[in-house]
């Protein structure tokens, strides 16, 4: 429930004995286009894609996503991992996911008694950048950050647009080269379109997901990790 009461795109994996349900949910509140459209989806089982692991098309590119979306997998190798990938476009902003299955060798390597069985990624957002000019306005350009501890660490990160983009107005999100600090510039600039009466606007925030520094890799990847 929770994972399908937040706004944008949200996958996760089942397993059962013989099958593996990839489950993709789309949701969009406040938008007056609903739907999304997947533009890729794979699945990774075993080497990862950029160790040149091979990879499987889950559903067909332009596929429409509303709600949830389930993909039943049936042909695999249970003794090594999976990792399934779904990417999707809306008003022309993207958005992915991914969701990871061990293999059944790495689940008896790690018992109940995992240190990080109980550690859950926590939820930060940052401030609003906002931006809106009219036909006479010069342009502009409005900045928001999100800033970790260097005890923390990005599980996963997304703009949330709050009012727009319209025509002429744009965001784009940026990880700074410390690690630690996402950097949200949102641009608008003016326009002529009838439609809009010379206004552009963009009002976006970063949501982002944060686990300790200290944790492996394998698990980020099975809490749902997009880094």
């Amino acid at each position: 429930d929770c994972i399908i009461a937040k706004d944008g795109l949200s996958c996760w994996a089942s397993p059962f004995d013989d099958v593996v349900v990839v489950s993709a949910f789309w949701k969009k509140d406040r938008s007056a286009t609903p739907t999304a459209k997947i533009t890729a989806s794979y699945l990774s089982n075993g080497e990862s894609q950029s160790a040149g692991g091979k990879r499987k098309i889950l559903v067909s590119t332009n596929t429409t996503l509303l709600n949830e979306k389930k993909i039943v997998i049936n042909n695999f190798d249970r003794k090594k991992s999976i990792v399934a990938t779904i990417e999707v476009q809306h008003d022309g902003a993207s958005y992915g996911c991914e969701t990871f299955v061990p293999s059944k060798e790495d689940l008896v390597a790690h018992p109940a008694n995992d240190p990080w069985a109980t550690v859950v990624p926590l939820s930060m957002v940052s401030g609003v950048a906002k931006c809106t000019v009219r036909s006479n306005d010069p342009p502009c350009t409005s900045a928001a950050k999100l800033v970790l501890k260097s005890t923390e660490s990005f599980c996963s990160y997304e703009i949330k647009y709050d009012a727009g983009p319209n025509n002429n107005a744009d965001a784009k999100l940026s990880r700074l080269p410390d690690e630690q600090t996402l950097e949200l510039i949102v641009r608008a600039r003016p326009t002529l379109a009838w439609e809009f009466k010379g206004r552009s606007w963009v009002d976006a925030h970063i949501e982002a997901t944060v686990v300790p520094a200290e944790m492996p890799a394998a698990v980020r990847l099975a809490k749902g990790c997009k880094l």
